[in-house]
């Protein structure tokens, strides 16, 4: 089946229609493959569609690169590839105590 569209994928027919030469298609193919963030948790399985998906948005945002970013820290696609978007900082306004917490470290 084919992998749904993503939005570099609509990012790159917008903004850099037409044929792609076949080199950089090459170049996008193999470095999307071992990516160091791209695809790593939706491959584990390199057949399924999520992982198809996942490797034509980065193929996709390669191709176009002046115009397209990659969606890796879009929170959407990282949940639809059965990642997890969690926080990277201790700071949150979750709570009362969380929020006095944040505040005071960002006022010092």
């Amino acid at each position: 089946s084919t992998p749904p569209a993503a939005a570099a994928v609509s990012c790159r027919e917008t903004f850099c229609p037409g044929e792609v030469k076949e080199e950089k298609n090459a170049q996008c193919k193999a470095d999307c493959k071992i990516h160091p963030n791209f695809c790593w948790e939706a491959c584990t399985d390199r057949s399924s569609v999520k992982c198809q998906a996942c490797r034509s948005e980065c193929e996709a945002q390669c191709q176009c690169s002046d115009f397209c970013e990659p969606l890796i820290k879009d929170a959407a696609l990282c949940h639809e590839q059965g990642g997890k978007w969690m926080p990277v900082l201790s700071q949150n306004f979750d709570n009362f105590a969380n929020a006095l917490l944040t505040l005071f470290e960002i006022m010092s």
